[in-house]
């Protein structure tokens, strides 16, 4: 049983993978790595493992029922998603604010 949990958000292709491997490599430390794996390569997982051979990432796209997200850049999808032009991109962009 985990006694705490800490959640370490960054971008992707910012260190991400790497600092999971580092804290994977403390006994007591279990880190997944990359939680929005990419749908057009194979990333390595936090574990260690490439995403197409990590338990975790495997059992997780067989739940949601991942393919019919395959022409998403991502296997989990990104929300919202934006299905409009131009004009809904603006609207979004200008109103979306992180707190």
């Amino acid at each position: 049983m985990f006694k705490r949990r800490y959640f370490v958000v960054a971008p992707n292709f910012h260190g991400a993978t790497i600092f999971s491997r580092i804290l994977n490599d403390h006994p007591n430390v279990v880190c997944l790595g990359d939680t929005y794996p990419s749908n057009h390569f194979d990333q390595t997982c936090g574990c260690g493992k490439k995403v197409k051979e990590c338990e975790f990432w495997q059992k997780i796209k067989r739940d949601i029922d991942a393919e019919r997200y395959i022409s998403l850049p991502h296997i989990l999808p990104d929300y919202p998603r934006i299905v409009g032009g131009g004009v809904d991109r603006f609207f979004y962009n200008t109103f979306h604010q992180e707190f």
